[in-house]
């Protein structure tokens, strides 16, 4: 052999024969991925461990089979030769991660995530290849999805030696959880869930923390504070139940985390076959809550549909259905022209709650949570809403007309009926309409986005048709509007009383405008003021200390748009009485401000089963085990009730 080739291909070879059991690594989402092998050779017949290994940039992390609060888990689908089987995937004991408020259970550096694999007994051929679809999400301040199909192929051999990863899944299989070496039964009630660990006394005083982490994200309120005491059977661990699962919890899986005075960390497998069911009382209702009963599909319609009929008194849509009623008017009594016109103006209402309904099924199919109203937290559309009520202001003043431009067909029946105008009128009395929440629509609300796509389609009909509801009566029957004065000129004072409303509309736009794209860092705690409420700004890291202090505290989910939650403050939370009761009682008051998005705030809406805005919760008692809804329209009396109440 030419000298000039020995050396290279002696080198190449020592390369490969020391080299583990391992493809080429795939680089996705700050992640490196790749399949890695235990043994150097597969053995008919005889099982060995494959893994895929995970490495993240520093900073980042992956996710754990119960993500926690948020993210998603590490998914690895085998594709193996025919055969081959897999076993189940073995999950290290993960790290609690707090993040912005919420609780996560991850792996910061990576994980090796292994699984036992039993070739066939022969096997075939002198090569295998091993194959893995791998996805999985990696979080630091954001969050990027990853996938990789990873390739691994092994040599078939009659003998098989550790590969250079065998180290490596050794100390991954020191990280497994073991058995519990004590008996461990669990309760449940309306509230919490519980663990009885029957721990030795004399292993007790080695233990500084117990931590439960489940199997389910639906079970505990991850973020919530674990209270651990002394039994007399051992130690009893309660941990708040999540709202997210609110039927009975039979069945109860997990791992207990242990550390000791060194901060050693242990893990132990909890699998309760029978969790007893505990009675104790549901959490407090809310003054207007309190004599409805449990909420269910038609109750939910019929407070959607009497919210809808409510909503039409409210400011925000004011201005629009004033304009609706006038255009009724100018068809001065004909029939056909009322009815149509007041049909095409309920289908335009409809049809804009089909489409936020759309929209919130589809952001909930995605992961992602939002709210009613939340259209006003974008600085875009309220610009586009601004230059709308503008032109319809200007409209109204005289200023010129509006002529929709359609195709031919749609241009004969705008001349002769005026649909599209109707139409509109519908899409805008809905679009004005969302700052507001009339009361029983929160309810019925909050019960839609929990159920299925064809319920909250059916709940945001029925407020639609309650919404349209007046304009459906009007139109059919023309006569009630006989009070009103015939046609004339009165009319043209009447389109510039309703063209300043739109302008008052606009400039409380531009205000709410204002807070949306305002940059600036809320404070932390208000300027102290003896005669109002000193309000602190929300945060769920907050909310758990006050929690652990057993604090009471007045949680106020508000925005500057939310027209009702500023009548509220006014009213309300602004009366000097009141104010003084918050301070003679202690309680903290917290704003959870919704002018701008805010995720941990739409979390903690859902966890209440709330969807939209104001809402007012007095929470008390020893790691706020007991609360109090108020309703979404209040006045000093309810919270001064309210407050007597819970002390």
């Amino acid at each position: 052999m030419d000298s000039k080739l020995f050396f290279p291909s002696l080198f190449v070879l020592i390369f490969a024969a020391v080299s583990p059991a391992r493809a080429q690594a795939v680089y996705d989402a700050r992640t490196e991925v790749e399949l890695v092998s235990g043994v150097d050779a597969v053995v008919a017949g005889e099982p060995f461990e494959l893994a895929v290994r995970m490495k993240t940039d520093p900073g980042w992390h992956v996710y754990w089979k119960n993500p926690g609060d948020s993210g998603l888990p590490v998914s690895v689908r085998w594709d193996l030769p025919e055969g081959f089987k897999a076993g189940d995937v073995h999950w290290p004991v993960p790290d609690r991660l707090e993040e912005a408020g919420l609780t996560t259970y991850g792996y910061p550096q990576g994980v090796f995530l292994i699984a036992d694999i039993t070739p066939p007994a022969p096997s075939a051929g002198d090569t295998v290849t091993l194959k893995a679809r791998v996805e999985w999400l990696a979080c630091e301040k954001i969050c990027v999805p990853g996938k990789a199909d990873l390739l691994l192929n092994l040599p078939v051999s009659t003998a098989a030696s550790p590969s250079a990863w065998a180290y490596e899944l050794a100390r991954t299989r020191e990280q497994w959880p073991r058995p519990s070496p004590w008996p461990v039964s669990a309760f449940a009630d309306a509230r919490s869930i519980g663990l009885n660990v029957e721990v030795f006394v004399n292993e007790q005083p080695a233990m500084t923390s117990l931590e439960f982490f489940p199997d389910r994200d639906d079970v505990i309120v991850h973020s919530a504070a674990q209270t651990l005491r002394a039994t007399g059977r051992g130690l009893e661990l309660s941990i708040p139940r999540s709202e997210v699962q609110p039927g009975q919890v039979d069945f109860l899986s997990g791992i207990l985390v242990v550390r000791d005075a060194q901060g050693k960390r242990r893990a132990f497998e909890v699998v309760v076959d029978r969790v007893a069911q505990l009675a104790a009382p549901r959490p407090s209702r809310g003054p207007a809550e309190a004599a409805l009963p449990e909420v269910s599909l038609w109750l939910a319609c019929l407070f959607a549909f009497i919210g809808g009929l409510i909503l039409n008194l409210m400011p925000c849509v004011l201005p629009v259905l004033s304009i609706k009623v006038l255009s009724l008017i100018e068809h001065g009594g004909d029939r056909k022209k009322a009815f149509l016109s007041g049909l095409v103006y309920t289908l335009g209402v409809l049809v804009s709650f089909w489409l936020l309904a759309g929209l919130l099924i589809a952001f909930k199919g995605l992961g992602r949570q939002i709210g009613w109203g939340f259209q006003f937290q974008s600085p875009a559309f309220l610009i586009a809403m601004c230059l709308i009520l503008l032109v319809f202001a200007l409209n109204l003043w005289g200023f010129f007309e509006i002529n929709v431009s359609f195709p031919r067909a749609a241009a004969y029946i705008n001349q002769r009926y005026g649909h599209p105008k109707a139409f509109f009128s519908g899409v805008l009395a809905v679009v004005l309409a969302t700052p507001c929440t009339a009361p029983f629509m929160g309810t019925a609300i909050g019960f839609a986005v929990a159920q299925s796509a064809f319920v909250n389609l059916l709940i945001f009909t029925f407020l639609g048709l309650g919404l349209a509801f007046p304009f459906i009566i009007l139109s059919a029957f023309p006569r009630c509007l006989k009070f009103v004065p015939r046609p004339g000129p009165w009319m043209k004072m009447f389109k510039r009383f309703l063209a300043l409303l739109l302008v008052a509309t606009i400039f409380w736009l531009v205000w709410v405008l204002s807070y949306v794209v305002d940059t600036r860092t809320p404070a932390k705690q208000a300027q102290r003021d003896e005669t109002a409420i000193n309000w602190l700004d929300y945060s769920p890291e907050l909310m758990s200390g006050l929690a652990r202090e057993g604090k009471t505290v007045f949680l106020d989910f508000t925005a500057k748009w939310c027209i009702n939650c500023q009548v509220n403050e006014r009213v309300a939370l602004s009366n000097r009485e009141v104010a003084d009761k918050f301070r003679e009682l202690g309680v903290v008051a917290v704003k959870a401000d919704w002018t701008r998005f805010d995720g941990r705030i739409t979390r903690a809406l859902a966890a209440l089963g709330k969807n939209s805005i104001p809402v007012y919760v007095i929470y008390s008692g020893e790691n706020h085990r007991d609360r109090k809804v108020l309703p979404e329209i209040i006045t000093p009396a309810t919270v001064l009730e309210a407050l007597e109440t819970v002390q």
